[in-house]
């Protein structure tokens, strides 16, 4: 895959400083968010004892269609992921409709995990009680805000703070786990064969939860040597977090004789009944955790619109590059809409569009991969059936995650994918109209 992009207008140069460890960090970051620390109650209802394997087949389910990701990031250092993949594959229009998805989803993911973040913070120091409503919606601004700022200061910056909160939470889960040992009976993991109606939905929450890997690739143009790293990073990622997970759902699965209760706060429940001390650790790695995952859709989110905007179908704007090297023009307007999302919005109504707008990024890229394959005259017959295998088994998977949203959620996708069209279409045609307008000036 070759870029096609147009040169964007710059104050400075996009700057490669992101190495592999910077990219592994955020892949983790962005899976292990708010889902470990809240689903493992609902998982035990379902399936009881087995929950901690509703995390393997996940993963086994995700696996080829991050192997999809890994081979598309083989063959470009462009920023977008899934929106370049497309792009390339199918052509400009069929990139944007993904693009633009992706930037809907990671946008509204933004602003409502800092909805999310801020009720964390009024817990910790108001109780109960939590904060109003005026006040956890200038809060959530407020962390928007911040972290947009932070990520104006370059990649780098951007990205060592969401590996500082990667590290942060994965020690908060670590503390969790060792703390259980002493209370941990093996008796409570007793397996029953995973079948009957809650296999399903069980399946589907986990599902979401292990989701995150496909924001590894967007930021490709910071990343030095990003054709070997995000291939790493992409699996590393994937398979990493789906073992944090299980380990985390079976610690709390056996020690825990209270999980089948619902609850916001599963496992600060089940660490408050070890200790004090453990318990506030736990609270204080969800909203660490919270926290990162709007760090990370803080740095991702605006690479989607960067990229776009680079081939305009966004507005030319949006591709401003500051001195730092950091896509201010992009970093301004995620921010902004984050913001008024944030401040105007309850925070469940964001989610809406999240589901399905992951599923057709994954399939958009799954299907460019088996195109590859059934194009690639390069590579040997057995290596193009491998591929072309994989990309079917990740196309199916994604058409299933398609098929669980309900009518009202396809219908608002739907109305996304239009918005996205019709504002793709006004900026490419406000780009020919402005090239026209300069050839004729130059006679």
């Amino acid at each position: 895959m070759t870029s096609t992009s147009t040169t964007p207008r710059r104050g400075g140069g996009i700057r490669r400083t992101l190495g592999r460890f910077e990219i592994t960090c955020l892949g983790i970051n962005a899976i292990v968010g708010a889902g470990i620390f809240a689903l493992p109650d609902d998982l035990f209802r379902h399936v009881g004892g087995a929950s901690p394997l509703v995390f393997v087949i996940c993963a086994l389910g995700l696996l080829p269609i991050a192997a999809c990701y890994a081979e598309a990031a083989r063959t470009t250092e462009r920023s977008g992921g899934p929106y370049v993949y497309v792009r390339e594959a199918f052509g400009p229009l069929s990139g944007h409709v993904v693009g633009w998805m992706c930037f809907v989803n990671s946008v509204f993911s933004f602003a409502a995990v800092a909805h999310i973040a801020a009720a964390y913070v009024g817990r910790i120091f108001l109780g109960a009680a939590g904060l109003g409503v005026v006040t956890e919606r200038l809060i959530a601004v407020s962390i928007v805000l911040v972290f947009c700022a932070l990520n104006a200061l370059g990649a780098k910056p951007g990205a060592r703070v969401a590996a500082a909160f990667t590290i942060a939470k994965l020690a908060a889960l670590a503390a969790l786990v060792l703390a259980a040992l002493p209370s941990f009976s093996s008796t409570r993991l007793s397996v029953a064969p995973l079948t009957g109606s809650g296999l399903q939905p069980a399946i589907f929450l986990a599902l979401f939860a292990v989701q995150g890997f496909e924001v590894t690739p967007v930021p490709a143009g910071e990343t030095k040597e990003a054709r070997s790293v995000m291939p790493f990073a992409i699996l590393a990622s994937l398979i990493g977090a789906s073992i944090v997970f299980v380990v985390v759902q079976a610690a709390v699965v056996g020690s825990y004789a209270g999980l089948a209760q619902p609850s916001n706060t599963p496992l600060a429940d089940a660490a408050a009944t070890i200790g004090p001390r453990i318990g506030a650790i736990v609270v204080w790695g969800g909203v660490v955790s919270t926290l990162g995952f709007v760090a990370g859709n803080a740095f991702g989110t605006p690479r989607y619109a960067f990229a776009m905007a680079e081939d305009g179908y966004l507005p030319r704007a949006l591709a401003y590059v500051g001195g730092r090297g950091a896509p201010l023009g992009a970093i301004a307007a995620t921010g902004l809409i984050a913001a008024v999302l944030a401040a105007s919005v309850a925070g469940d109504a964001l989610f809406a569009l999240s589901n399905l707008a992951v599923a057709v990024q994954y399939l958009g890229t799954c299907l460019a991969i088996g195109k590859r394959a059934l194009v690639d005259r390069t590579a040997t017959r057995g290596r193009r059936v491998l591929r072309g295998s994989i990309a079917l088994s990740g196309a199916l998977v994604s058409g299933w995650i398609m098929t669980q949203g309900g009518p009202g959620e396809r219908q608002a996708a739907l109305l996304a994918i239009g918005i996205g069209v019709l504002v793709g279409l006004r900026a490419r045609f406000s780009e020919s109209r402005a090239a026209r307008s300069k050839r004729g000036s130059d006679r």
